[in-house]
């Protein structure tokens, strides 16, 4: 009985460890495929974008007024085209993150989202986050994105606030919006595929994970990671909190 009782604690311990270390790889084989898929865009569908905006521009000789709108409309279509991608190839590979840093990269996360879908930003970067591990970068500027996602898809939202900074010895991400919130069902929305990502993420990097909603009232994620983390034990909560807000609007 002791012994049965001993493989089963045992077996318990294995998996605890092999949880969020498995999920830590997972997220790294992820980051490859990201790298991978990247430049397969960049070297092939950019360049073959570019090759046929190159023939198009053959056709802009032709005296025919009609050929020349159609080629005009197909020009604009063809731009929009190639800056999307760029969009999509710059948001893959962290390249961003190594040319810019986190600071450089979170700030043009936020003129994207300003630019492209009218939600104002309330950004708060401190200068004093420290030295911060390329896994601790990499983790917080893809929970930016992911946090930026989620809103631009389902919050509805006018405004958010973006929070980076150091206390208690750990790395500070707030960001919060003003949208209709996770709903009054905590199996649906709550439990999205891209909250479960983000709570992952940060439970294999030994993080704390916090989230506050309330229907009509907005969300608000709080992250917590050491500086140089790297390794995974602890598991924080996942929590919907009926609770009061601060006011978004009057941040920004």
């Amino acid at each position: 009985m002791a012994a049965k009782s001993h493989a089963q604690a045992a077996a318990r311990e294995e998996t605890d460890f092999a949880g969020p270390e498995l999920s830590r790889y997972l997220f790294q084989v992820e980051e490859a495929e990201r790298r991978r898929l990247a430049r397969e865009l960049h070297d092939e569908t950019s360049q073959g974008l570019a090759l046929v905006r190159f023939h198009l521009g053959e056709l802009n000789h032709e005296e025919s007024p009609k050929v020349k709108k159609t080629v005009g409309d197909a020009f604009q279509v063809l731009d929009r085209t190639i800056e999307g991608l760029r969009r999509i190839v710059g948001r893959l590979s962290p390249q961003l993150l190594e040319k810019k840093g986190l600071a450089g990269s979170i700030r043009q996360e936020a003129r994207g989202l300003e630019t492209d879908y009218g939600i104002q930003v309330s950004l708060r970067i401190s200068d004093k986050l420290g030295d911060l591990s390329q896994e601790a970068e990499l983790a917080l500027y893809r929970l930016v994105q992911e946090a930026l996602h989620n809103i631009t898809k389902h919050a509805n939202a006018r405004n958010v606030i973006i929070d980076l900074s150091r206390k208690e010895g750990r790395v500070r991400l707030v960001i919060q919006d003003d949208g209709v919130g996770l709903g009054k069902k905590p199996g649906t929305q709550h439990h999205s595929f891209g909250i479960m990502g983000m709570r992952e993420r940060v439970r294999c990097l030994n993080g704390t994970f916090r989230i506050r909603s309330r229907q009509g009232r907005g969300t608000r994620i709080e992250v917590y990671l050491h500086p140089t983390c790297g390794s995974a034990s602890q598991t924080p909560q996942l929590r919907l909190v009926e609770e009061k807000l601060p006011d978004v609007r009057a941040a920004v």
